[in-house]
Parts: structure tokens; C-alpha cells; sequence
């Protein structure tokens, strides 16, 4: 199996067929954009797996604005990790972690990291030092060089037009 990293300009059509195959439903052109080509992202945090010429395999990072402690960071949201439904269980996953994290810690020092993610896939990260939401529920794990630091994290339900959300985006 090749595993690469994705290139929208040349893989978007392979993808939006795999996604397609995996989850019955369109992926448009302008979702893969805004996911993993936002303007502020100096690249795309994605990887695909080929076998046999196809998309068998996808992980991504879909690389968001973050403030921490009142300095912009660039946070990561994992998800879409994905195999084809006639190659479940033939591949060993962590190539998905291993070459997200690495990439995100070699291009940004600091970072945060974090996924809604199924029972499998919190287990990959979790072995690559990532922790799952249910064992830590008010907190998130920020990595600075070599350091780790551990940041309080309020979660907290709001309404949709909540003074609050427009006060974050205009810092």
C-alpha cells in the first residue's frame, strides 16, 4: 500500500469517490476546501492510503484558529479517519497519527490537538500521547518543543447567538 500525504489539486476527485463508497453521501468540492484548505493553513493535513490504484485509506487534521491564554494558536481537529468498507482490518491504521502529529509538531511547536472521535481511533491517538474526552473532560493537552503543558479548558453550552461566541471572534 502507498501511503502520501493528500494534494488536493490531484486527489480530490479519488477522495470525493472513497467518501462517497464510505459514507453514501457527496463530498462537495468547496467541504474539502473549507476543511482542509482554509487560507490560513499552509498545507494539508491529510493522508490517504492506495491499494490496487484506489483510496482505500484517510485521516485528516482539519487545521482551525485557535486563541490560548489571549495568543492566536493553531488548533487541529482529527477526524475522517476512514477505510474502505472491502478493506477493513487488512491495514495497521498507524501510519494516521504518526504522520499527522509529527507533521503538525515539525510545522507548528505550538499546537493544540483534539478529536470527536470512535472508540478505534481515540486508541490510536491515545498511544501517541493523545488523550480521549472521557478521561479528561476540562482539559486539553498543548505541546510547546519538548514540553508538555497541560491548559485549563472551560466547556460550556451556548445559544447560537450568545454575546459570548462574537466577543471570541473579534479578538
Amino acid at each position: 500500500m502507498d501511503v502520501r500525504r493528500v494534494n488536493l489539486s490531484t486527489d480530490l476527485a479519488p477522495l470525493q469517490e472513497f467518501f462517497f463508497e464510505v459514507f453514501g453521501q457527496e463530498a462537495a468540492t468547496e467541504v474539502w476546501n473549507w476543511k482542509y484548505n482554509p487560507p490560513w493553513s499552509t498545507d494539508v493535513y491529510a493522508w490517504i492510503g492506495f491499494a490496487l490504484g484506489k483510496v482505500v485509506l484517510h485521516a485528516g487534521a482539519v487545521h482551525l484558529r485557535g486563541l490560548v491564554a489571549g495568543a492566536e494558536i493553531p488548533f487541529f481537529q482529527f477526524g475522517d479517519v476512514a477505510v474502505h468498507p472491502d478493506h477493513r482490518g487488512q491495514f495497521n491504521l498507524s501510519f494516521a497519527p504518526d504522520n499527522i502529529i509529527n507533521t503538525i509538531k515539525a510545522d507548528y511547536p505550538q499546537h493544540v490537538y483534539y478529536g470527536f472521535t470512535g472508540r478505534r481511533t481515540a486508541l490510536l491517538y491515545r498511544r501517541k500521547g493523545g488523550r480521549v474526552i472521557e478521561e479528561a473532560c476540562d482539559r486539553i493537552k498543548r505541546i510547546k518543543g519538548d514540553e508538555a503543558l497541560d491548559i485549563d479548558l472551560e466547556l460550556r453550552a451556548l445559544d447560537w447567538d450568545a454575546e459570548a461566541i462574537d466577543d471570541l471572534w473579534e479578538k
